[in-house]
């Protein structure tokens, strides 16, 4: 009981501090609550667009190869050319949803 009553002295004697301290809290919590919801509507458009690119696109660069294939050792050099990038426009164009125009080289 001494405890609360020497709290509430200190609380009565500080008042601006008392209240600074507490609208300083109320502040941060409720600008963090309006933070958060405002970053559910960006994040799921985020994930809609990349939902969209990963079943529309393709990435291709110059590497190594990582396991043999018929024959082929692994560690060979793969090397991409413009006829590389123009060959595989030209067989996506029958893809839906794979326009050879959205090929970039």
């Amino acid at each position: 009981m001494i405890i609360l009553r020497q709290l509430l002295r200190d609380l009565g004697s500080q008042k601006l501090r008392t209240f600074l301290t507490i609208f300083g809290i109320v502040w941060e919590r409720s600008r963090s609550a309006c933070f958060w919801r405002s970053g559910r509507g960006p994040r799921a458009a985020a994930e809609k667009l990349s939902r969209f690119w990963a079943r529309t696109s393709a990435s291709a660069w110059p590497s190594l190869t990582s396991i043999p294939f018929e024959g082929l050792g692994k560690g060979r050099r793969i090397r991409l050319t413009e006829e590389d990038m123009d060959l595989v426009a030209a067989k996506a164009d029958g893809l839906a949803g794979s326009p050879a125009s959205t090929v970039q080289h």
